[in-house]
């Protein structure tokens, strides 16, 4: 923030006229159009203060993207996901031969729409739960299922998005089937029968490594395919098991920050941090606050009207992470309600740019509710995605600006 000076000459020079900034000591103000004029636009440039917090809870569940994988960078530490999911076939009402068959093939099948990070070996083991997801309950990232019998593992290396088909233990096929008619006549029955899987991450990728996917919910399933010695038997002999809605799985996330940038940062209470980080498959988001825009305004508040409210943070470049390509900016509005606002990376410098409505902060400023508005930066898809920004704080070297352009009435 910087006193331009040739504005306070200009008003020791005119003090007939109307002042067209906040007041003497306002910081960093220009005059555009006619400065002795009233209704001229004033433009200030204030100061952000930006720290780190750790969300208590994100929910997980009634997500079409649930993510997988581990992450491992020096900015917020070690991050894993694992899914829990519950299942259903695609044919009820039948039975199972309690011998002499012959099980060909038990498959995890896997859309994966995207992936983030270095795309080197991640390492995954299946389990069925011992309780089903419950389709009346919001899961967060915290909670999880507990385990029971080993399915099989599978190895994700140098992947493209697609479907992909991993061989599960073939002998564990036969926990899918059951001789008794009951088990498969409704979907509650084979739910109380297998209640679902878990694809749990089990990899420990080296510092600023790692790799999650992203996966499509319509393309996971589970397919079981087996024959007879009796060619003349009338058994179904291969079924899909795949999720039938959203709130049919949930994603857990293991968060270890020990030794990281954003262990250092939440223990940081200077409030004077070069880089604060953003992460979307953890619970790490920013949180800034306008120390100087409360007493700026009710300096004068009777006088002037903010027209433009505009917040940018720079990002650093990461070779192995690529940033977002979207951020959001979130605060608590003059009505309680939280509010958010989408800012696009500009790839030119490396920034988002967030344009705030003037009306909630004019209400905000009025009331006297600025400093409570709680402003945070966060992930788009918080639950559902892996990417990780770093974000420069006040002392770094293109620290965060906020700009206020306002009209004197």
């Amino acid at each position: 923030m910087k006193i331009v000076e040739t504005l306070i000459i200009g008003l020791c020079v005119n003090m007939a006229l109307l002042s067209c900034t906040k007041d003497e000591d306002s910081i960093g103000s220009k005059l555009i159009d006619n400065p002795n004029s009233i209704g001229a636009e004033v433009i200030d440039f204030h100061e952000i203060i930006t720290f780190n917090a750790v969300e208590d809870s994100i929910q997980t569940s009634e997500r079409t993207n649930p993510v997988i994988g581990s992450l491992n960078t020096e900015q917020t530490g070690i991050t894993s996901g694992s899914a829990y999911i519950t299942l259903l076939p695609d044919t009820l009402d039948q039975t199972f031969p309690s011998s002499n068959f012959t099980i060909e093939s038990f498959t995890l099948n896997l859309h994966i729409v995207e992936y983030y990070g270095d795309n080197q070996t991640q390492e995954f083991e299946v389990y069925k739960v011992n309780s089903s997801v419950n389709s009346d309950t919001t899961y967060y990232h915290f909670n999880n299922l507990q385990l029971g019998d080993y399915l099989g593992a599978f190895t994700l290396e140098n992947i493209d998005s697609g479907i992909y088909s991993f061989p599960l233990d073939l002998n564990a096929g036969e926990l899918l089937m059951s001789s008794s008619l009951k088990d498969y006549e409704t979907n509650d029955d084979f739910v109380n029968f297998f209640p679902g899987i878990c694809i749990l991450s089990k990899s420990n990728p080296a510092l600023n490594t790692g790799t999650v996917y992203k996966l499509n919910r319509t393309g996971v399933s589970l397919e079981l395919n087996y024959t007879t010695e009796d060619p003349t038997d009338d058994f179904d002999k291969t079924i899909v098991y795949q999720i039938e809605k959203d709130n049919y799985l949930f994603t857990e996330f293991n968060h270890d920050i020990s030794g990281s940038a954003l262990e250092a940062n939440l223990s940081d209470t200077a409030l004077d941090m070069e880089l604060f980080y953003v992460q979307g498959m953890g619970s790490c988001l920013g949180k800034f606050t306008f120390p100087t825009v409360q007493n700026w305004f009710t300096n004068d508040s009777s006088n002037f009207i903010i027209n433009k409210f505009q917040v940018d943070f720079f990002a650093e470049e990461n070779p192995v992470f690529n940033l977002p390509e979207e951020l959001i900016l979130t605060y608590t509005n003059a009505d309680g309600v939280r509010s958010f606002k989408s800012g696009f990376i500009n790839s030119e410098n490396q920034s988002y740019t967030f344009t705030l409505s003037p009306n909630n902060m004019n209400q905000l400023l009025e009331n006297k509710l600025f400093q409570s508005a709680n402003f945070s930066i966060e992930h788009p898809q918080s639950g559902s995605g892996g990417e990780l920004v770093s974000l420069n704080g006040p002392t770094s070297i293109k620290p965060p600006v906020l700009t206020i352009s306002y009209t004197k009435y």
